[in-house]
């Protein structure tokens, strides 16, 4: 497997998924992980393992330090230097790549030197951002037409990629898998707690501020009722002002900051419905981690959400619309028992469970791998 991304940190949620991809697979099949880095002391490629049984082959550049010229160089360099792991790697029999650029082009060179199929999985969206630069529009469209095939972890990111003119040998939608173990149900969840979570980056197209504004027009009809938002970005201030500027508000909105994802767990258990207005999200992650949690959503109606999130599950708005968005709190606050939070949950587990999506990867790498070599010959002396 060659990630994107991949957290440094417990609160880092960079590339979290990646976890989620080896755990879900890992039983399955032995799992090696390329991993490049522009840190530490150790300089090259080495292979080492660490203390959950996950082995990686480590690619650190010589270019390090200095400007954001110079650190581009070195992540250029330790890019290379995946494409250049083959030796470390004689045993492998599939390479899965995440990410079109950056490591899908590597992958895609690894594999053509090992002799193995490649599989390379799309997240990034809206995919035209991938097509702005004439560059970066090259490389995604060689690289996609070049791979085994392409996974869109949504039927709507699947879209995207057709519309572009973009034509893969071949295309599956494996959307992504959930932590159900560590999402699960609060125990118990008898009564309700009048909470309501944001949680995630707060940029503008996340909606972090525009849940914050739909809460407050409704505020006065859900009395008790709070809103936590959980997260760091640009829009963090602009809600502490907005929260600051109406004092009835003031000790309603909580904001919590940056979290790990243990904490984003305790944080669903102590509370009945989470609000995540995105205007575009390639599958959801948090939406389908909350619904694990069994709580219902206030999701957006574009994009991937609508593909699994319904009327049993939730409540799908115009991202943009904050009395949409406040209409939908307010229908969720006041009718919480007519969500089965089992059944919320039982539609994630049997759509996005680890089991259900390691049987789907392996699916896919099995009709790929090509059958060894003596096996044919026996095969053939049969």
């Amino acid at each position: 497997m060659v990630p994107e991304q991949i957290p440094r940190t417990a609160d880092d949620f960079a590339g979290i998924f990646t976890l989620d991809y080896i755990e879900a697979i890992r039983t399955r099949c032995d799992v090696v992980v390329v991993l490049p880095r522009n840190e530490g002391e150790r300089r090259g490629t080495w292979r080492e393992q660490t203390s959950d049984g996950t082995e990686y082959v480590v690619c650190t550049s010589a270019i390090r330090n200095g400007g954001h010229r110079r650190q581009r160089l070195g992540r250029v360099e330790g890019l290379y230097r995946v494409s250049q792991t083959a030796g470390l790697l004689q045993d492998v029999d599939l390479i899965h790549a995440h990410g079109a650029v950056f490591n899908g082009v590597p992958a895609a060179t690894l594999g053509s030197r090992l002799g193995v199929p490649v599989v390379l999985t799309i997240h990034t969206g809206p995919f035209s951002k991938l097509l702005e630069r004439r560059l970066t529009r090259f490389l995604t469209r060689r690289t996609l037409e070049r791979v085994d095939c392409v996974c869109a972890v949504s039927g709507d990111l699947e879209r995207q990629i057709e519309v572009s003119g973009i034509r893969p040998r071949r295309t599956e939608v494996t959307y992504n898998p959930v932590n159900t173990a560590l999402f699960r149900l609060a125990q118990p969840r008898a009564q309700s707690k009048r909470s309501i979570l944001f949680a995630g980056r707060l940029e503008e197209y996340k909606g972090g501020l525009r849940a914050v504004r739909a809460f407050a027009s409704v505020a006065d009809r859900l009395p008790g009722w709070r809103l936590t938002i959980a997260g760091t970005g640009p829009e963090f201030p602009l809600i502490r002002a907005f929260a600051n500027d109406n004092p009835a508000l003031r000790e309603r909105i909580q904001l919590v900051g940056s979290f790990t994802r243990a904490q984003f767990a305790e944080l669903l258990w102590e509370s009945d419905l989470f609000v995540y207005p995105s205007r575009h999200e390639t599958f959801g992650l948090v939406l389908a981690e909350a619904m694990s949690a069994g709580l219902p959503v206030v999701a957006p109606n574009r994009a991937a959400p609508p593909e699994f999130v319904d009327e049993r599950s939730g409540v799908l708005v115009e991202p943009d619309d904050v009395g949409e968005i406040a209409a939908a709190i307010e229908h969720i606050a006041t009718n919480l028992t007519s969500f089965d939070n089992e059944a919320i949950r039982a539609r994630v587990v049997e759509r996005f469970g680890p089991d259900t999506f390691g049987e789907r990867l392996l699916e896919i790498y099995r009709s790929l791998v090509r059958p060894p070599r003596r096996a044919e010959k026996t095969a053939c002396a049969e």
